[in-house]
């Protein structure tokens, strides 16, 4: 049977939906925030002071970006933001350095920026249906990521980093 999710129709509906969410954060794995399916067009100012925060889950909403305020969420391990409507990383997410696991798969991302270089604890990123055209050199480099996801995208070819990879490393790219 489908999950059925019922987006809030209005701001004050969405507005008290974000606050029960935060006021029940799951803790059982860690600080652990769902935002999905709330229709939201950025991630809420509130998410922001929440420094424990280890898993935001903002899935299946219309955020555009992702703020440079995402900086402050140092602890953050899990970052899910599939479905969205975002264009650009921002520099900033280069300050998640317990970052792990990163899913931006459909959205309309064009480049992969060099700031996720800095994120060395990077095991799994989804970029499948973007809009990207070229892997940059340094994700081949990323000694703890493991998996990569870039199909539904323009790639042509993986760069040269990725040659000693094989079997160590799973990626999945459809040309």
């Amino acid at each position: 049977m489908s999950k059925v999710h019922i987006v809030p129709a209005t701001r004050s509906e969405r507005e008290k939906a974000i606050d029960d969410r935060i006021a029940n954060i799951k803790s059982d794995y860690g600080f652990t925030l769902d935002l999905s399916h709330l229709g939201l067009r950025e991630i809420p100012e509130r998410v922001f002071a929440l420094k424990h925060l280890q898993r935001l889950d903002a899935r299946c909403n219309q955020i555009e970006f992702i703020g440079k305020k995402i900086k402050t969420l140092k602890n953050l391990e899990s970052l899910d933001l599939f479905g969205n409507r975002i264009e650009e990383i921002p520099e900033e997410i280069k300050y998640l350095k317990k970052l792990e696991r990163l899913d931006l798969d459909h959205n309309y991302l064009q480049i992969i920026p060099e700031s996720i270089a800095s994120l060395k604890n990077l095991k799994v990123l989804h970029l499948n249906n973007n809009e990207i055209d070229e892997v940059p050199f340094f994700l081949g480099t990323l000694e703890k990521l493991t998996n990569i996801w870039l199909c539904e995208n323009n790639i042509k070819e993986l760069p040269s980093s990725f040659d000693d990879k094989a079997g160590k490393f799973g990626y999945w790219i459809k040309y």
